[in-house]
Order: C-alpha cells, then structure tokens, then sequence
C-alpha cells in the first residue's frame, strides 16, 4: 500500500482553494461592473472607462430584446493550479438586468 504523507497534500488542497477563491474574486468584480453597466443614467462613454478600470480583460455586452434588456460581463480567468500540469482556463460570466426592467 502507498501512502502520501498530508506534508504533501497540504499545498495541493491550498492550490485548489486558492483557485476557487480567485474565481469567487472575479465574479464578484464582473457582478459589480455589469450592475453600474445597467444603472439607466450611465452612457456608454462611462460603461467603457468603468470597465477599462476595474477588468481591462472583460468584455462588457448588452443584450436587448422585446422581453428584457440585459448587460454581460464575460471574462476568462487563467489559473495554475498545483497539481495539473498545463494552466486552466476558467471562464466567468454574470448578467444583470438593466435598471427599471
């Protein structure tokens, strides 16, 4: 029988959390975008700088139709995690309605 000491299941267990917790991060920050994004007095002009400021890497959409009008902020977040070799892409994305829908 193998047996891995917790020594070495500590750092790996750490990577994963560390990891979830970055992801919670983002989509906490793409949340806050898309709600300023959908307040009904904000332009596109101060969408765009709010954006550029908070998440250069995201990407803010705003999707109308008849039933409801919707503002997407889409991101990818890049992570290592210890015990995978190659870097894992973990895409976010949240959506808000817009204000007075």
């Amino acid at each position: 029988m193998v047996t891995v000491p917790v020594s070495l299941c500590f750092p790996v267990a750490l990577s994963f959390f560390g990891a979830w917790q970055s992801i919670v991060v983002r989509s906490e920050q793409a949340v806050e975008i898309a709600r300023f994004a959908a307040l009904a007095d904000v332009t596109d002009a101060e969408r765009e700088a709010y954006l550029s400021g908070r998440l250069p890497s995201a990407t803010l959409r705003r999707i109308n139709s008849p039933e409801a009008c919707i503002f997407e902020v889409r991101l990818e977040e890049n992570l290592k995690i210890l015990a995978l070799l190659e870097p894992t892409v973990i895409p976010v994305t949240r959506e808000v309605s817009c204000e007075g829908f």
